[in-house]
């Protein structure tokens, strides 16, 4: 899945099927998620920005995205 994320409206844009996603729709179709699911998880990557580095949160995006 190749995308963009626009920072000043929080949308993002998925350049291979040209569709727009809000942060919600776009992890459930990464992480092939429910509604539940997909905020639960952008909870739990929020809570780690908030609590570590900026590296440890890359980190953190990078192993996800490889987990299905």
């Amino acid at each position: 899945m190749h995308t963009s994320v626009h920072p000043n409206h929080n949308l993002g844009r998925c350049f291979d099927c040209a569709v727009n996603y809000n942060p919600i729709d776009l992890v459930c179709a990464r992480n092939k998620a429910g509604f539940r699911s997909a905020v639960s998880w952008l909870q739990a990557l929020e809570k780690l920005r908030r609590e570590s580095d900026y590296g440890k949160f890359l980190s953190a995006m990078r192993r996800q995205s490889r987990v299905k």
